[in-house]
C-alpha cells in the first residue's frame, strides 16, 4: 500500500476525531514510525508503515482495521453507522429515546 494514502488517511481520521499528530506522536509512543513518515519521504521512499504501526494508530483513534482501510464514502459511511450502532447499544432506554428523537428531527430537517 502507498505510504501516502496511509499517511493522508491517518489525517482524515485524526482530524475526524479531533486529534493532532503531535497529540498522537505523545500518546502512543509511535514517534519513530508514523511521525516520522511525514519528515523522511526520500529517506523511507520504499518503506511502507506495518500494520501493527497501523493497528497502534486504530487503537489510539478508537477505530477498527477495517474503517482504516474504507477509502470510498460508502464504505466509510457503512463503517460508522456499524460504530455509531455499538455506542447505542450501551445507552440505557431514556438517553436511547432522545438520540431517537434527534435523528428523527434531524431526517425532517434534511
Amino acid at each position: 500500500m502507498d505510504k501516502k494514502l496511509i499517511v493522508q488517511r491517518i489525517d482524515e481520521l485524526l482530524k475526524e476525531k479531533h486529534k493532532t499528530n503531535y497529540a498522537m506522536k505523545e500518546d502512543t509512543g509511535i514517534s519513530s514510525t508514523i511521525y516520522q513518515w511525514r519528515k523522511n519521504t526520500v529517506r523511507d521512499a520504499t518503506r511502507t508503515p506495518s500494520l501493527r504501526s497501523i493497528e497502534k494508530v486504530c487503537d489510539y483513534l478508537g477505530v477498527a482495521l477495517s474503517y482504516f482501510f474504507s477509502f470510498t464514502y460508502h464504505e466509510k459511511i457503512k463503517y460508522r453507522v456499524v460504530e455509531l450502532a455499538e455506542k447505542l447499544n450501551m445507552l440505557d432506554e431514556l438517553k436511547l429515546n432522545i438520540v431517537e428523537v434527534l435523528v428523527n428531527y434531524l431526517i425532517d430537517q434534511a
